[in-house]
């Protein structure tokens, strides 16, 4: 504390000090009989904020989106955000405690589902959650990221549908941490991550759907025929296709009712079809 006259200090010889602790600002005195004394003003704790602002560019995907969810448990942050395709879904401010979830249709990832589920302290949450998500189409993306805590009364069947989405560390999900989770309906194809606060990140494509072009090879002595129908819900129409001409198309059998059909000889030649 900067004293100097400490050293050379006597046997039953008086010292008086006063100093800061940290600080070499000292005011001392030693001899038979010695007093000091000054003012000194309070002191003052500067307090240094610094705050970090990282900008992330979010490029755009080609046939596909850029999604990214981060979550802290109650004494680690107290938040969850999910960002898909640079834009903010689910926020700090608009996040609510439980599972924040966010799921986008497969071919767009247009969002279908936005809802929180307060799986502390709500006992029929982990029911809605479960609920909603069986209505979900198949290769929906799932993204979820819990605020505050999610474990309390989270169920069995909840933690069901996480297992099926191929998670693990759901099932070891403690009291008030964190959870990440980016999953697809009908894959085991996650990223997840569990602590106090954690967030995780993927750029996934759109499903495709593949259309199977069949080629029809001629048949000697014979003739290839093909039906197809399809009831009101399903499109409400019929098609006869022989040897390749559509000679029931889907057009001229839209919504009408009944029965549609065609006959043919048995020694068919063009020409000798009755509808």
């Amino acid at each position: 504390m900067g004293s100097k006259a400490i050293d050379s200090l006597k046997f039953r010889e008086g010292w008086a000090f006063i100093g800061i602790k940290g600080l070499k600002k000292t005011k001392e005195k030693k001899g038979q009989k010695v007093s000091l004394a000054m003012i000194m003003g309070y002191g003052k704790i500067e307090r240094k904020e610094v705050r970090k602002e990282i900008k992330v560019k979010h490029q755009k995907v080609k046939g596909g989106s850029r999604i990214e969810v981060q979550s802290a448990g109650y004494k680690h942050g107290n938040f969850a955000t999910v960002n898909v395709a640079g834009k903010m879904l689910i926020s700090r401010k608009t996040a609510k405690r439980g599972l924040n979830v966010v799921a986008l249709e497969p071919f767009k990832h247009e969002i279908v589902l936005n809802q929180a589920y307060d799986t502390y302290g709500d006992a029929k949450a982990s029911k809605r959650f479960v609920k909603d998500f069986k209505r979900l189409p198949t290769g929906s993306v799932i993204v979820i990221g819990v605020k505050d805590e999610a474990s309390n009364k989270l169920s069995g069947e909840a933690k069901d549908v996480f297992a099926a989405l191929g998670s693990k560390e759901v099932a070891n999900l403690k009291f008030r941490e964190g959870f990440a989770f980016i999953g697809v309906k009908g894959q085991i194809k996650f990223l997840e991550k569990r602590g106090n606060a954690v967030g995780t990140g993927a750029i996934l494509s759109y499903a495709v759907v593949e259309r199977k072009k069949e080629i029809r090879g001629k048949v000697d002595g014979g003739s290839s025929i093909e039906i197809v129908s399809a009831n009101q819900k399903e499109g409400g129409m019929g098609k006869i296709i022989l040897n390749g001409s559509q000679i029931l198309t889907r057009s001229n059998s839209l919504y009408k009712v009944g029965l549609r059909g065609a006959t043919m000889s048995s020694n068919y030649r063009k020409g000798d079809l009755n509808k």
